[in-house]
Order: C-alpha cells, then structure tokens, then sequence
C-alpha cells in the first residue's frame, strides 16, 4: 500500500468499504478518514483496516442495533469471513462471545482466526469466497451463501426483507449438505400451454404497496418487519439543536435535518445549502427556518414538488415536516387550495409556521416522525396511513418502489364526511369527491 499509486490506494479502500458495510451506502461525513490516511501511509495494515471500520460507530448502529444477535452474527461471517456461517455450533460459539465479552472482542474473534489469515493474510481485502466449493468445508457454506446474498445492486442495510434471519431455520433444522440433482427436480408445465379460459376466470392477486415486502414472508417475519420499524424510530428519539454545543454536534443535527426533510434521500456534497448551514451553526438560524430554507430550495422542488402528482406532493410536504400522515382528505385539500391562491412558498409556510409544528417541535427540535403513536385528539386515520407512507428504513422518498404515485388518496376521499368549504364563499367550488362517485355510479356515504 505505501508504494502503490494514490489511485490503487483509493480503489483498494473503496472495496473495504464495500466489503465491510456489505454494499451500503455511506456519506462522506460518515468515512473514517483518519484511518485511512493511516492505511496509506503503511501505518496499518488492510487486516487492521477492516477490524477499525468493523468497530466503527457506523458498523455497530447499521449491523448490530437495527439486527438481532443472530442476524448480526450472519453478516459479520459474510462482511468478515466472506461466507456464511456453516452450522448452528457455529452460530452458538459467536452468540457467547457476543454475550459474555462484548461486541469489539466478537469482531476480534474473526480477524484474528486462522481462517482469516490463511484466506486474506494481513493485506488482501475480504471477498465472498462462498461461490466456490472449499476443501474442508461441507456444501451447507456453499448453499447458504446464496441465501445471504440477494443482488450485487442491494446492501445488508437496504434490503426488501429487512433485518430478519436469513440462515437460523436451516442451520436448526440441520438441513441436507448435499445440492439437489437437477434431474430430481418436477417438471415445470409450460405456462404456454395453458388455456385462456382458465387465465380469464383465474383471480389473480394484486400486490400494491408494503405487499411488494411482506409478500412470500411468514407471519413471524413480517412481525419482526414491523417490529424493526417501530422500534428503530422509537430508539432515535427527537434531536434538539444547542446553539452553544460543539461542531460535531451541529453536524449531527445537520445530518439528521436533511434526512428527515428529504426523507432519507442521497444528498450529493455539491447539492448541500452550505451558506444555511454556516447560518446554523453560527446561531444566526433556528433549525425551524433551517427547514424552511431546505423545504423552499429549488433541490427539494425537483425533488418532490416538480416530478410528483400534486396530492404525493402533499403527503410528503405533512411527512416531512410534520412528521405524519394527513389525517383526512381536507387537509390536502386545504393545502391545494394555498397553493392555488398563494403559491408553493406560502404552502410550505402554512406547515411550519402552524401550531402543530411550534407545539411538537419548536424552533430547534428536529422534526421526527410522529405518526408511529396515537396522538392525542388525532383520529387513528393518520396512524394507520403513517405505515402506508413508510415502505423500508432504508429507501427513501426520492427512490421508492412504488414510483410517485400518491399513497392515500384514494383512502383519504373514501374517508371525506365531511364537505370541502369553498376559498371564496361567492365562487363555489365543486366538490370532486362527489363528481368522481357520480360518475363511476358509487354509493354517497
């Protein structure tokens, strides 16, 4: 490494990274920089490398506090080892570790394994050597790494499946070490000769929405998927901005304000407001406004005002910065009414500046969703669309599975007891909810 070139330096901790965080994005902010000033000086070696970035902070709140012991034990086998875990024993022997000697000396006890060092020795970055068949080991290591591995476009972080087992049921159930022979296998019918009479009085199932996740999941996993999501936003707990604190802790509430205004979307370093956030920190600024600033940038317009359907644009502006799911379909449709009449600044001003935000937040908490709890003279119509809004931890608003389609629209019209009060009491306003059920020759409620 200290003779090699500033490119091969830079390519050799790129896939370390990669390696190590099983394919996850991290920010710039998030690198551990010093270390690896220290990797390309020849002050440490690869190996040495691998057991700072696996000690991380990063590494312990990805892999370790969003997982279970046996999950986190399942991916340092893949990130460390680069394969999967061969038996139950196995598993065991790591869980005691963990339990009895803490989560730095669990972490040592792959590195400093002879494994490791016969496989990647001191300088050779970790691969997945579960690929190939490997003498001395049984086929299960073999079989079983498909099973951790989903895609070389996914991460352990962002997975369809969340954060449960992968491997648990088979290691217990001592499956077959052998792969099936593929002359064993059925016979698959050719779906081209099945009649179309049969496909046309087939019901098909309609997958929408968390669907696309839980679908082919056992009950048990989709609890552990709800599980995971309640308890990850409970664990954070609302972040509240000092002006007197330190740098590091203005970078935090500055990490953490982008998050939740974008929600969860990639922020390039060149996309950044840096003058608002010098304002920030300086104490010229109130996160308050700091989230105004951010909410009325033309970054966040592209985002999520100038490519999405006007009602998604609504349900992400209450997500954002409200940190819940509108509660019926006329506050959307208050909120399109300001946009109309007063334009997109005054619509953004309209959340912040309500009592609703000042009561939950202030001028210096970061907004946070709320929507996880039943609230206090709030109808359980904004709790239950909070889950409809929230797909996975780890996509984002920007990136999502279901495109920019609006989430509760349909749900929120379905649920309009209530008739929409006209802008100007001397224009009247036609209620669309009423056009749409005339139409499509629907029942009034």
């Amino acid at each position: 490494m200290p003779g090699d070139s500033a490119q091969k330096q830079q390519l050799v901790i790129e896939a370390t990274y990669k390696q190590v965080f099983g394919n996850a994005h991290l920010m710039e902010s998030e690198r551990l920089v010093q270390i690896e000033s220290q990797l390309c000086s020849g002050q440490i070696t690869v190996m040495e490398f691998v057991r700072l970035l696996a000690k991380s902070e990063r590494y312990r709140i990805l892999f370790l506090e969003k997982c279970s012991n046996l999950r986190t034990i399942e991916l340092n086998f893949k990130h460390l080892l680069g394969r999967a875990p061969e038996n139950s024993a196995e598993i065991s022997e790591h869980i005691r570790i963990l339990v009895e000697e803490g989560f730095e000396a669990e972490i040592d006890s792959y590195l400093d394994s002879d494994e490791y060092f016969q496989s990647f020795g001191t300088n050779i970055v970790p691969y997945y050597r579960g690929y190939k068949t490997q003498t001395g080991k049984n086929l299960t290591v073999f079989t079983n790494s498909f099973q951790l591995l989903r895609g070389a476009s996914t991460s352990d972080q962002s997975t369809f499946k969340e954060n449960y087992l992968e491997l648990h049921q088979t290691l217990l159930g001592n499956l077959s070490h052998q792969i099936t022979n593929i002359d064993s296998i059925p016979k698959v019918d050719d779906p081209t000769e099945q009649k179309v009479e049969s496909l046309a009085t087939q019901e098909q199932p309609i997958i929408t929405g968390q669907d696309i996740f839980y679908n082919g999941s056992s009950t048990t996993q989709r609890a552990i998927i709800c599980q995971n999501h309640y308890k990850t936003i409970v664990n954070e707990g609302p972040i509240k901005f000092i002006p007197s604190g330190s740098l590091e802790e203005a970078e935090l509430v500055i990490k953490a304000l982008y998050k939740q205004v974008f929600g969860n979307a990639y922020i390039m370093e060149s996309e950044r407001l840096t003058v608002v956030e010098s304002q920030l920190k300086q104490g010229r600024l109130t996160v308050r406004e700091f989230v105004r600033r951010l909410a009325k940038s033309e970054l966040y317009k592209s985002r999520f005002i100038n490519n999405c359907p006007r009602y998604r644009s609504h349900e992400l502006n209450f997500k954002h910065l409200l940190g819940r799911a509108p509660d019926s379909y006329q506050e959307t449709s208050y909120h399109s009414q300001i946009l109309d009449s007063q334009g997109y600044e005054a619509d953004i001003d309209s959340y912040i500046d309500s009592e609703e935000y000042k009561q939950a937040f202030g001028d210096n908490i970061v907004p946070y969703y709320q929507g996880y709890k039943s609230q206090t003279g709030k109808s359980l119509l904004g709790y239950t669309n909070m889950f409809e809004m929230l797909e996975s931890l780890s996509t984002s608003d920007k990136a999502s599975f279901q495109g920019n389609q609006s989430r509760l629209q349909k749900s929120l019209m379905s649920n309009n007891p209530i008739n929409i009060q006209p802008v100007n009491v001397n224009q009247p306003v036609i209620d669309p909810v009423k056009l749409i059920r005339k139409a499509l020759k629907l029942r009034f409620i």
